[in-house]
């Protein structure tokens, strides 16, 4: 009978590592030629804040959630549509165009839509101005709407919550 380690055997040792925290999940962001921004998610739950920084040009920055696998995407060049399609999860969208007297504004030549699949939502845009549709789509589920200064063209403003106790603020 044996007791204790012998010389030769190795002392093992235990090391903590440090905490990780996972993230939601990841948006994906890009512009186009043509001026079209496109920012789609997953079936996580997202949180995305995205502000106007200058004309044409909007950051976008991830709560909890990657953005083009980092943590936000400065998307320049911006002019056309803005289209976001955040898929299912419990999402927030956060879109603020520029304050009044900033020297600059969201002026689209094209469509603002934000689709967001079943989930309990929550989409907050200001201060948009887009030549075509305002079209936002939350959903089944449990959703927040709240519109602040925004104006669409000739083809009007659509706001469609699905099933859910639902709250829609213009």
């Amino acid at each position: 009978i044996r007791k204790g380690r012998a010389w030769n055997e190795p002392k093992l040792k235990v090391e903590w590592l440090e905490p990780r925290a996972m993230l939601a999940g990841n948006i994906l962001a890009s512009v186009d030629a043509a001026g079209n921004l496109s920012i789609r998610g997953d079936a996580q739950a997202n949180e995305i804040e995205i502000v106007q920084t200058a004309a044409n040009a909007y950051l976008i920055t991830g709560v909890d959630t990657t953005v083009n696998s980092g943590a936000d995407f400065l998307a320049t060049g911006v002019s056309g549509n803005v289209n976001i399609d955040l898929k299912a999860g419990n999402d927030t969208v956060t879109f603020t165009g520029a304050e009044a007297g900033a020297g600059f504004a969201t002026n689209l030549t094209g469509n603002f839509t934000v689709v967001d699949a079943a989930g309990n939502d929550s989409i907050s845009v200001s201060n948009v101005t887009a030549a075509g549709i305002v079209k936002i789509d939350a959903g089944a589920g449990h959703d927040a709407v709240a519109l602040t200064a925004v104006t669409a063209g000739a083809a009007g403003l659509r706001v469609s919550t699905g099933a859910g106790n639902d709250t829609v603020a213009l």
